[in-house]
């Protein structure tokens, strides 16, 4: 082996060690975010195939579930086999890049390879696992891609292979589908070897007409209404993923990521960007003399564009984080093979050093800024779902604490409380013991009695007459703060003078949970159900002079 190629090779394992020390260092207080949540809640301990093959935002992610399930019968309900799995799917997906790029621009690939091992801009994609269906799609279509190279036999039985994990761990992989087809289909015997990519296509074709689509199912994620406005968002989506290898897509300091506010980036240069981009592409066509493979990245790259354009909607833009580690990668293919036989001068590698080290440091400065939310996510999340078990007996089972307890809860708590339940008697509890929430921040703390308020559906109701009341507190200018028991039942009588405000505390300490008000005049009841937590929710009442009864 050439002394260069063994230098290349050892700087790729370096920085794939590196860059897994430090996605695992960042990662260490990471909690299951987002959909990974509803993944563990439907992970199906016996392997049930109509729930693997259910869809998740009509995306077919069969070959995640299965890995999700294997993770936890191995290791139970911990969130570290998920963040190793998660790194390991970064690192091979860069590996099999390097493999593609290096037979083409020899070892100048480990530059762009190093650029995606460190991608943070791609935070939910390389930073927390939840991207773990794109890397599988990304990983099985790269290997597909390479296989097909074997030009023989074998190769054409991995690449079908492959391509059907790809198209089974979520849509992207049909994006490496097209570009496995548009392979065979410009090169020789493309009759006779259809079959790998039409056997991947016929699966996925059989999945959606059966599984996807059931009586009263929602569509595809495709709007046709995006076709118009198809060029505009597909020169963003070009544009977004050469600022993410470039390092061009800056921070927005004027944001500062936190439990419920995601990582901002600034997408200034995204158009220019992307309209160069295409400028260069359309050159290097207009030169000629095409491979086979340029043909089959350059169909790889505007499937992904195309995808991404007509799925356009809220929480997808085509800037999302989540499909700039997929785009980054299919846009340094096509820049792999336009540069193929290309030689370059000291000046051209000096300044790709030079790019390369400043990606580098834009991407770890997006690496930290998303370590920051998804740290202060965790810290609040964990708590969030400690509250609902809590609250087990009576919370609904449609009860989503991102949306119902919307500000107390991260947005990305979605899981409903039903599915949830079910998922920890399966597998056991993810959430933080009672002991841990109470060691909490105080904000921390006043968030989770909101969610547990919201969930045990803690409200003032009207109280009735004629039940006798007794332990009375407050009166006139008297202010009310009292203890509400399990299983007590507290009548406030509003005497005049104001609306009342009826607020409660447990855990933190600031009566963040408002359960309403009483109107002059009026009496109110309120009242909980006892729990496994030994502390007593606490009454506040301002605004107005009220007498406060035990019933």
């Amino acid at each position: 082996m050439p002394r260069a190629q063994r230098l290349s090779l050892a700087g790729f394992g370096l920085a794939a060690v590196t860059s897994a020390a430090l996605l695992l260092w960042a990662g260490q207080d990471y909690f299951f975010f987002s959909d990974e949540l509803t993944w563990f809640a439907e992970a199906p301990p016996d392997y049930d195939p109509g729930v693997l093959l259910r869809p998740s935002n009509t995306h077919l992610i069969a070959v995640p579930r299965i890995v999700h399930a294997t993770l936890l019968h191995a290791f139970g309900p911990d969130y570290l086999p998920w963040r190793v799995t998660g790194v390991l799917g970064v690192i091979v997906c860069a590996g099999l890049f390097f493999l593609l790029a290096r037979r083409r621009i020899g070892e100048l690939a480990l530059l762009p390879t190093i650029v995606l091992l460190f991608l943070g801009s791609s935070w939910d994609t390389v930073v927390s696992p939840v991207g773990l269906p794109f890397l599988l799609a990304t990983g099985a279509g790269l290997g597909s891609l390479l296989a097909l190279e074997r030009s023989d036999r074998r190769g054409d039985v991995a690449a079908c292979v492959l391509a059907t994990v790809a198209v089974a761990s979520h849509s992207f992989g049909l994006i490496f589908l097209v570009g496995v087809a548009v392979s065979i289909l410009v090169g020789r015997d493309r009759v006779r070897r259809a079959w790998v990519f039409a056997t991947p296509l016929a699966l996925y074709v059989l999945w959606w007409s059966l599984a996807a689509r059931p009586p009263g199912a929602g569509g595809s994620l495709a709007q046709a209404s995006n076709l118009l406005l198809l060029p505009p968002y597909a020169v963003v989506a070009l544009g977004a993923a050469v600022a993410a290898v470039t390092g061009l897509n800056e921070l927005d300091f004027a944001t500062v990521a936190g439990f419920n506010r995601l990582p901002e980036r600034s997408w200034i240069l995204t158009p220019p960007l992307g309209l160069a981009a295409g400028v260069l592409v359309l050159l290097r066509l207009r030169r000629g003399n095409l491979r086979p493979a340029m043909w089959a990245f350059l169909a790889t790259l505007v499937a992904f564009l195309v995808s991404i354009g007509v799925s356009v909607g809220p929480g997808r833009p085509p800037t999302a984080a989540r499909y700039l580690f997929p785009g980054a990668v299919i846009v340094l293919l096509v820049a792999a093979e336009a540069a193929r036989g290309v030689r370059s001068s000291r000046r051209v590698v000096g300044v790709l050093v030079a790019v390369t080290a400043f990606s580098l440091a834009v991407n770890l400065f997006h690496l930290l800024e998303a370590r920051t939310f998804l740290n202060a996510y965790a810290i609040n999340a964990g708590p969030t779902l400690t509250m609902v078990e809590l609250a087990r007996a009576e919370v609904d089972s449609g009860f989503r604490p991102g949306r119902q307890a919307r500000g107390a809860s991260a947005g990305e708590v979605g899981v409903p409380a039903g599915a949830y339940l079910r998922g920890i008697a399966n597998w056991g509890s993810v959430a933080p013991t009672l002991e841990e929430v109470r060691r909490r921040p105080r904000a921390v703390r006043d968030r989770a009695d909101v969610v547990l308020a919201r969930a045990k559906g803690l409200r003032l109701v009207p109280a009735t007459s004629g039940r006798r009341r007794d332990r009375c507190t407050g009166g006139a200018g008297r202010p009310v703060r009292l203890d509400l028991r399990p299983g007590e039942r507290t009548v406030l009588e509003n005497l005049g003078g104001g609306s009342a405000i009826v607020a409660l505390r447990r855990f933190g300490p600031s009566f963040a949970a408002s359960v309403g008000g009483v109107a002059p005049g009026e009496t109110a009841l309120v009242g909980a159900e006892g729990d496994a937590a030994p502390e007593p929710w606490e009454i506040r009442v301002s605004g107005a002079a009220v007498r406060a009864c035990r019933l």
